[in-house]
């Protein structure tokens, strides 16, 4: 039998990446799931869209996903 070892993170833009990003790192894991709280999250997106409907995407996502790939892809 085959172990799949999986990690949680927060996926909200307000939670802290840190701990997903350390289990990126060195959890040793198979995969990585993020749970968001979607109403809040599509709530807030709305009213930034509201705000400035040309701002496109989450600001932090970018940086977000750079964080828990960055442990993931060999450095050239």
């Amino acid at each position: 039998m085959r172990t799949i070892r999986i990690g949680t993170g927060a996926g909200y833009s307000g939670d802290r990446i840190e701990p997903a990003a350390e289990l990126a790192a060195r959890g040793k894991l198979d995969y990585l799931v993020f749970e968001c709280l979607a109403e809040r999250t599509i709530a807030l997106a709305q009213e930034a869209r509201r705000r400035d409907p040309d701002a496109g995407f989450d600001p932090l996502l970018a940086e977000r996903f750079r964080a828990v790939l960055r442990p993931c892809v060999p450095t050239a």
